[in-house]
């Protein structure tokens, strides 16, 4: 008498392939993704270098250094300086002044090493500040840096593949750059330096500083109205564009925002009473629009689980 044995039918075959299949895919983007590999670096440095600026220039007030605690230190040698100490770092740091400012004579170790493989490049390319000179007026101070995502590897750094541009200002703020030799502006991409528009408004007319903020989608007036959480994500230009223009000299030269529309939200200035029917904070003399940035969305199979 013969014995027959279970096996798995065509159906399950096809389906054990298919699962597998999938995996395959999760794991290809995981490792190959530029904006789930780079992103989380760029957007911790977008976030967490103010922050740590913010310490840098109140020690450098109450040392005495520094004339304002709205101010980063006068030279960028004193300023690489204290960012170091500040920062948990790898190997030795470099604050000495000089060097090519082009990204591409960027060497490994220079300046700032973090320890998660992150890099800051050209702190020191000179030791005093830019200035801005729009109209015979003064914009606050800057210098140019770039970013390195993926740390120490053989070969030269690439312009928008394994570093960034990015623009430090004396009041501590921190926004996308460009590299006018290179043909590339990070204050346009929306790949890696995403950003989007918050209001943000006192939840207590009495109380200034209780604050309630409210995330606005930089694309739907309709969402805005309806107040659906923000979804898209925008690039710094646009942000800067379509909630306050005024700000957009400080970052932008001989440019200008031709092709994007003020935020009903965010335009105080030109609130009319059905404006504020629907914008109730434009009555708010305390509320104000800002950008701030945000994660990108991953690619590929990610943006299915939102990831």
């Amino acid at each position: 008498m013969y014995k027959f044995k279970s096996g798995m039918i065509l159906g399950e075959v096809i389906f054990a392939f298919f699962l597998c299949g999938i995996l395959l895919a999760i794991s290809i983007f995981m490792f190959k993704s530029n904006d789930v590999s780079k992103t989380p670096y760029i957007y911790s440095v977008l976030k967490n270098l103010p922050s740590v600026n913010d310490v840098i220039m109140q020690e450098c007030y109450d040392e005495g250094s520094c004339q304002s605690f709205t101010e980063l230190p006068d030279t960028t040698v004193e300023y690489c300086e204290r960012l170091a100490n500040n920062l948990v770092t790898v190997g030795n740091v470099n604050c000495n002044v000089g060097g090519d400012s082009s990204h591409a004579a960027y060497t490994k170790g220079q300046n700032i090493r973090l320890t998660n493989g992150v890099a800051i490049y050209g702190i020191t390319t000179k030791n005093n500040w830019e200035t801005l000179n729009l109209s015979s007026k003064q914009v606050n101070s800057y210098i140019d840096v770039y970013i390195d995502v993926n740390g120490e590897k053989n070969g030269q750094n690439l312009l928008g593949i394994d570093i960034f541009p990015v623009r430090i200002f004396k009041n501590g703020a921190v926004v996308p750059s460009f590299d006018d030799k290179n043909g590339f502006d990070a204050r346009e991409d929306e790949e890696f330096f995403a950003y989007r528009v918050v209001v943000n408004k006192a939840a207590d007319v009495n109380n200034e500083d209780a604050r309630d903020v409210e995330v606005l989608d930089a694309r739907s007036s309709e969402e805005i109205e309806n107040e659906i959480p923000f979804k898209e994500k925008v690039s710094f230009k646009e942000a800067i564009c379509i909630s306050n223009p005024d700000l957009f000299p400080r970052y932008f030269e001989n440019e200008n925002c031709d092709g994007y529309t003020l935020l009903d939200a965010c335009d105080f200035e030109g609130a009319d009473a059905s404006d504020i029917a629907n914008y109730p904070h434009l009555s708010d003399k305390s509320a104000y629009c800002s950008v701030e940035p945000v994660k990108p969305v991953g690619s590929g199979i990610f943006k299915i689980f939102g990831i």
